[in-house]
């Protein structure tokens, strides 16, 4: 890989800034100084340095999100701030996107990637992997629901929803699974229902729970272990 496109991806620079980095003598490779941005590099074996400092490079990150009411899940936008507007300057790559949106009023757990054979993996409906919400609603007589919900509920347009589970958490309040992610998809679901959905909040995808130490608007990188989680069936308790 050229060093000035390293530096670029690594850093979230542009390859005018990397090339100034270069010729100003502030990037060395295993110990000597690089001033060419053609000079090639092994990313996983050369030792990079910036101003003194080692810098790495993922070909693939995973970085899991907890999105606050009113941030849109896309990349960019001209009026409203986007997730990828929380992370850091440092965070940020030129090929990162989001691997299942939120409504734009709906917080939790949101995971922003550029692997997007991993992220087709765990979102198409034929893997089955589930997305738990904790939903408030404006009723909470929930007499049917779990059953209902597992035969697949029937949206007001005609559309049968896969089977979903339900569970009863007290007062106003339920976790909710689903396999799909129709166009407000849950709160379609509760209005078949003749029932509002008052707050909706993802708590896991797939056998990752969110991390309960991030406030909202924060955001970690994920481990390995923890992406596998993401491709079993079942949030772990």
């Amino acid at each position: 890989m050229r060093i000035d496109k390293f530096i670029c991806d690594t850093i979230n620079i542009t390859r005018t800034q990397a090339k100034d980095r270069l010729s100003a003598g502030r990037i060395s490779v295993n110990g000597e100084i690089i001033c060419s941005p053609g000079f090639q590099i092994k990313e996983s074996e050369d030792i990079i340095l910036i101003d003194g400092k080692q810098i790495s490079y993922s070909k693939y990150v995973y970085i899991m999100l907890n999105k606050p009411e009113g941030v849109i899940s896309a990349s960019s936008d001209k009026k409203a701030k986007t997730a990828l507007d929380l992370l850091s300057r440092n965070d940020r790559r030129h090929d990162l996107f989001i691997a299942g949106r939120l409504d734009k009023n709906t917080t939790g757990f949101l995971l922003i990637t550029n692997d997007g054979e991993f992220a087709h993996s765990i979102l198409s409906p034929k893997k089955h992997i589930t997305k738990t919400y904790l939903v408030t609603l404006a009723h909470s007589d929930f007499s049917g629901y779990k059953e209902k919900f597992r035969e697949g509920i029937v949206l007001q347009d005609g559309y049968i929803c896969k089977p979903a589970e339900f569970t009863e958490i007290g007062d106003d309040r339920c976790l909710l699974k689903i396999t799909e992610g129709k166009f407000h998809q849950i709160k379609r679901m509760f209005a078949s229902l003749s029932n509002e959905v008052t707050a909706l909040c993802r708590v896991a995808m797939g056998g990752l729970n969110l991390d309960k130490t991030l406030n909202l608007g924060e955001y970690r990188f994920l481990t390995q272990q923890e992406i596998e989680k993401i491709s079993s069936q079942n949030a772990q308790k």
